[in-house]
């Protein structure tokens, strides 16, 4: 008889397959803070593991934006003509 992995084992059902979940490798790390900033992040909550969390997404989020709109700026800075059909034509041949 075949008995179904339980939770907790790891394994998901997805339409009778049977796959591995995803594993999450989670990092340690340790900063060195000023004891004022420390005390004050403390207080606002901002040194839970979740928080720092939240603020490391957020600013990783932000940057990848800042990028995108730099690449849209250098784009627009040189716009090009468009390709006449016949010219489209000659690449797809080439």
């Amino acid at each position: 008889m075949y008995r179904w992995p339980g939770r907790g084992s790891g394994w998901r059902g997805s339409r009778g397959l049977l796959r591995r979940a995803p594993v999450t490798v989670v990092t340690t790390i340790e900063i060195t803070l000023p004891d004022a900033l420390a005390e004050e992040a403390k207080g606002a909550g901002f040194l839970s593991p979740e928080a720092i969390e939240d603020l490391l997404r957020c600013k990783l989020a932000s940057d990848r934006l800042k990028r995108l709109q730099q690449a849209r700026d250098r784009v627009s800075a040189r716009p090009e003509e468009a390709m006449t059909q016949e010219e489209i034509q000659a690449e797809i041949k080439a």
